[in-house]
């Protein structure tokens, strides 16, 4: 999984992302974020908060 298809992929389910100090804040529409989709951005978080 690349970062950038993982960007794609929040993008096409309307999910934002912004950088508040270490953490990641996610805004989504309900229903949005399925627990694949969770996981996937647990295991990048790290990198995520970077590019941001």
């Amino acid at each position: 999984m690349t970062m950038a298809r993982l960007m794609t992929d929040l993008a096409d389910a309307g999910v934002t992302l912004h950088r508040r100090g270490d953490q990641l804040q996610v805004q989504a529409p309900q229903g949005a974020l399925d627990a694949a989709l969770v996981a996937r951005l647990r295991e990048a978080k790290e990198a995520l908060l970077s590019v941001l």
